[in-house]
């Protein structure tokens, strides 16, 4: 999967549209941000020895948990997102 499909993918997962809308500060995550973290994801996944599965869900909640609910601090709309 091309990186472009990857990234339309997951924005289609959480963005503001999505099925689970991710938020932080009262924003939605946009498909910029999502284009602009995949590098950061792919590092991510090679620190903890995740292998890349092609674009599949469990890349794609890898990437929600470690990376933008992890280290970004989003989290599922209606609920408070907590960065420290």
């Amino acid at each position: 999967m091309s990186k472009h499909k990857f990234a339309t993918y997951i924005y289609r997962f959480y963005g503001k549209r999505g099925i689970y809308p991710l938020m932080r500060s009262g924003k939605y995550l946009t498909l910029k941000q999502i284009k602009e973290t995949l590098p950061l994801a792919h590092t991510l996944m090679g620190e903890q020895g995740w292998d890349w599965s092609g674009g599949d869900s469990m890349d794609r909640e890898f990437i929600r948990e470690e990376l933008y609910e992890g280290v970004m601090g989003y989290a599922p709309e209606g609920r408070v997102s907590v960065t420290f």
